[in-house]
């Protein structure tokens, strides 16, 4: 049994929103390469691994059951599983090296689930964004992944507003 580091929900979201298949599709950032994470030290050495635990780990943000069954499911097909240690504390273990980050990022959103609920994780609302987030907004309202979604869309309302303005002008003035 192998120990199972601990990952930030952060690192979790950056690991999701940099390697899965469906953020870099999104992002039309598929035939670009990957970045180093810091945050996972030796477990993002295997790009292989990062992207196959991302794209599992995105199914908790994305898929319509929502994340419980998901993590769930995730806690079982990992094997992970928490052992008290010589303290009294709780750590984590997985029997298959291998399954090592997809175990830590399922621990650090079942343990995040748990504090904050199911509700305060998701998927970006912007058009041609996939990524995912924490919400940790006082009121629990984010629909976006970062300001920069959230402008876009605020001025694509805008201009959509503005030309729908510009249509009804024109087509008030021809009925005259």
């Amino acid at each position: 049994m192998d120990a199972v580091p601990p990952l930030t929900v952060d690192t979790v979201v950056d690991l999701v929103n940099e390697y899965s298949a469906a953020t870099r599709a999104a992002a039309d950032e598929a035939s670009h390469g990957y970045p180093v994470l810091p945050a996972l030290g030796d477990l993002g050495s295997d790009t292989d691994r990062c992207r196959r635990a991302a794209d599992a780990l995105h199914a908790v943000f994305a898929d319509g059951r929502g994340p419980v069954p998901v993590v769930n499911d995730l806690l079982v097909a990992t094997g992970v599983r928490p052992r008290l240690d010589e303290c009294g504390a709780t750590t984590w273990v997985v029997p298959d090296r291998r399954r090592i980050l997809l175990a830590a990022g399922t621990v650090s959103l079942t343990t995040w689930i748990a504090a904050h609920g199911p509700d305060r994780l998701g998927t970006c609302e912007a058009h041609r964004c996939a990524d995912v987030f924490v919400d940790t907004s006082r009121a629990a309202t984010r629909r976006y992944c970062s300001q920069t979604c959230l402008d876009r869309a605020r001025v694509a309302r805008w201009r959509s507003r503005q030309a729908a303005s510009r249509d009804q002008g024109r087509s008030g003035t021809a009925a005259r």
